[in-house]
């Protein structure tokens, strides 16, 4: 979940997807919307939604990028709501990545992309962000003033600061010019630029405290 300091603001979900075990022939992912088929169309790069009231909500694919998409509507028996399934497919054991962006009607929509494996680019009216995330080794990713070697989380830049998330509770690095922060997560820290002062950084997580009565 990234999300905005205002409610209003850029607030979506990044979802990370993969097979287990064999996978001889093909693999699919599946998505339930609550909404009616002729409500779900194609866009560039995933589909669009238009939900209740003024509400849209883009689900672009990141991994794979812009993967055929079967949209299938649905009228579930003792629900008065109408459903509809967006599947995808790829070979076997293959990664999938998802963005899952709302908004309203009338709001800039954001832009993603792969910038890498694992590593999505999400351009929003107020920041761009690098959300990565793996399960058995660390995504390590070199560009743009970034570095950053860890399982899960993100690099946002705006345009006053960098905002540098470890979002997994294991070891990671990560850095923005000269400002590298490393640790155990889930943290999150602040450079506010511009940033003329070069130093390493080791964020200490609180633990919370246990009373047992």
């Amino acid at each position: 979940l990234v999300r905005s300091a205002k409610p209003s603001g850029p607030n979506y979900v990044v979802v990370r997807d993969s097979t287990q075990g064999d996978c001889p022939l093909s693999s699919w992912w599946y998505q339930w919307i609550v909404a009616p088929s002729n409500n779900v169309n194609p866009i560039a790069g995933g589909v669009r939604v238009d939900a209740a009231g003024d509400v849209k909500l883009d689900i672009a694919f990141v991994e794979p990028p812009s993967p055929p998409v079967t949209i299938k509507g649905t009228k579930v028996q003792g629900f008065a709501e109408d459903y509809t399934q967006i599947s995808i497919g790829q070979g076997p054991n293959p990664s999938y990545m998802t963005v899952f962006y709302p908004y309203k009607a009338g709001e800039a929509p954001a832009k993603a992309a792969k910038e890498f494996d694992h590593v999505a680019k999400i351009t929003t009216p107020e920041s761009e962000d690098y959300v990565f995330c793996n399960v058995d080794s660390p995504v390590t990713w070199k560009g743009k003033g970034i570095y950053f070697n860890a399982y899960a989380g993100a690099v946002r830049v705006f345009t006053n600061r960098v905002v540098l998330v470890n979002a997994s509770g294991r070891f990671g690095t990560m850095s923005y010019m000269d400002k590298k922060v490393e640790g155990i997560g889930p943290f999150e820290y602040q450079v506010l630029l511009p940033s003329m002062k070069v130093e390493t950084v080791t964020p200490i997580r609180r633990i919370a405290a246990i009373n047992i009565d």
